[in-house]
């Protein structure tokens, strides 16, 4: 686009609309943060275009990562902060082969990018059987609106607060989507989110 005014010079610039289930960044849209700076460009996160694996274990054991639906930051806020409970799980695991397991999964460098982690539970349904606080999630913004037509039982990072579980989303088109926990060895689908840059 070319922007002009009088007494000035001439400016072009790329201008992007953008809005939830569009492709950006290599996933799709499913949170906007309205609070960036307008010198910045849009902030928010992005669901990946496909699964990381059909079937995976949530990790290699049934250790305690201490990043369950209960814990609250520090660390991590376990039911929202996929991020930063990702860090941790894979920090825990770093002897571990990254391909072994869920979150490891989501440190490969995806479509270009090596930013990604594994969804936490309200980020994956916030109208989750967890608390969790408002924020724009999957279920609602790509699943139920059919933008991206799944159906099936998705890994989230967030451990369940009784030991050796983990929380998983059953993303669904039909049904709204439903969240459970599950024995950690369990293979489900694992599925990468990360957050927008600049």
């Amino acid at each position: 686009m070319a922007i002009s005014g009088s007494n000035t010079n001439n400016v072009s610039a790329d201008i992007y609309v953008l809005t939830y289930g569009n492709i950006y960044q290599s996933g799709y849209i499913f949170s906007i943060d309205d609070l960036t700076a307008t010198t910045s460009s849009i902030g928010g996160k992005v669901f990946s275009l496909s699964n990381q694996s059909p079937a995976a274990h949530w990790s290699p054991d049934n250790f305690g990562i201490g990043v369950t639906e209960l814990s609250t930051a520090p660390p991590c806020n376990g039911a929202s902060d996929g991020q930063c409970n990702t860090s941790l799980i894979v920090g825990y695991y770093s002897s571990t082969p990254s391909n072994s397991y869920a979150a490891g999964l989501c440190k490969s460098t995806i479509n270009g990018y090596a930013d990604w982690y594994l969804p936490a539970i309200c980020e994956m349904n916030s109208s989750s059987t967890v608390t969790c606080s408002a924020q724009n999630d999957i279920q609602s913004k790509l699943i139920t609106t059919n933008i991206i037509p799944l159906n099936a039982n998705y890994w989230s990072s967030t451990e369940y607060a009784a030991s050796g579980f983990a929380w998983f989303s059953n993303l669904s088109t039909s049904g709204g989507g439903s969240d459970f926990f599950s024995n950690k060895n369990a293979q489900l689908v694992t599925r990468c989110a990360r957050k927008l840059t600049n």
